[in-house]
């Protein structure tokens, strides 16, 4: 993955699918039919633009992870993010709860 592939962090359309990205990749333990599955669902989203969806597919690709260095800044981004956030009740949240609130 290009290290200039961060342009993902730049989009707000694409914040809610960070805590997903995320996971995917700091856990490693996904099979392909996951993956796929977490790509079928994001391009289902209906208010994406077709450029939105094709760098979610360049993340989610399996042959080309993106480098430590991206995912420390996706984590970053996503801690941001929850800082600007009501989160109050300091209970921790689902990976959905937390893609809506952000």
């Amino acid at each position: 993955m290009a290290s200039d592939s961060l342009e993902i962090l730049q989009r707000p359309s694409l914040l809610p699918f960070l805590p997903m990205i995320y996971v995917a990749w700091a856990d490693g333990d996904l099979a392909p039919e996951e993956i796929e599955e977490i790509c079928r669902r994001m391009h289902q989203e209906a208010d994406l633009d077709p450029d939105c969806q094709d760098l979610l597919g360049r993340w989610m690709d399996p042959g080309a992870p993106p480098p430590p260095r991206a995912l420390k800044q996706l984590l970053a981004t996503i801690r941001s993010a929850v800082r600007e956030q009501d989160l109050s009740s300091h209970r921790r949240l689902t990976l959905s709860e937390l893609g809506l609130a952000i």
